[in-house]
């Protein structure tokens, strides 16, 4: 059976919900997120939900696990919208390779935009097989298709089990090794932030092996251990 979405915070107005890898943001199939969403409306966000008024505030590719956004009224859609690129959102990887640099900035346009994206390398491990991967912590402040995926191959370290960026060596059969981590925002009419954190897939918690060799501390580092 497939892993459906989870709500793990809402009010009246949005919500933010776990979308499994394997899973579509969008699309034409049954099975996308916004398709579950809108069938499955009342057991999910509750009875007082339309679903034709549900409206996704981001998108995270197919084999990313991690948190999106929705709303289902007008002043909430508005109010994201207009603050989203300023909202914190971190993401994390584990790459091929021992990355060296303990943090970096890529600023590698994408489709002839800008686009940045910042790591912090949590740490590397010995893989079986393919020598060592690194899990990095990434922050980015434009949202380009790819974005981290084409970064993080741009910098010569791509994403394990990335089919597209990932070159020959991608680690393959062990699905896309990239998660939407936490999402601190404003919710609407409100000053202070508040903070959601997704919880890794057991294939993504690999900090805890004796290999790990440490490189920064993160609050999140704990999530990616055994």
């Amino acid at each position: 059976m497939k892993e459906m979405p989870v709500l793990i915070w809402r009010d009246e107005q949005h919500a933010v919900v776990v979308k499994p890898a394997g899973m579509s943001t969008h699309g034409r199939s049954s099975h996308t997120l916004d398709a579950i969403l809108r069938q499955q409306a009342s057991s999910i966000l509750g009875p007082n939900v339309s679903p034709m008024d549900i409206r996704l505030m981001n998108r995270l590719d197919h084999g990313t696990r991690g948190l999106v956004v929705l709303a289902w009224t007008k002043d909430a859609i508005e109010w994201l919208q207009a603050g989203w690129s300023g909202y914190r959102k971190t993401y994390h990887a584990w790459v091929i390779g021992e990355v060296k640099t303990v943090r970096g900035t890529c600023r590698m346009a994408l489709d002839g935009r800008h686009a940045e994206s910042r790591f912090l390398n949590l740490g590397s491990r010995t893989w079986p097989v393919h020598g060592k991967s690194s899990l990095l912590e990434w922050t980015i402040t434009t949202g380009r298709t790819h974005q981290i995926r084409r970064h993080a191959a741009g910098m010569g370290h791509p994403i394990v089990g990335d089919p597209v960026y990932g070159g020959p060596d991608q680690f393959k059969g062990k699905g896309l090794h990239l998660m939407g981590t936490s999402l601190a925002w404003v919710t609407p009419g409100e000053i202070g932030e508040r903070q959601v954190t997704c919880l890794p897939s057991k294939r993504l918690r690999q900090a805890g092996h004796p290999s790990f060799k440490t490189m920064s501390t993160s609050p999140f580092i704990h999530l990616f251990q055994h």
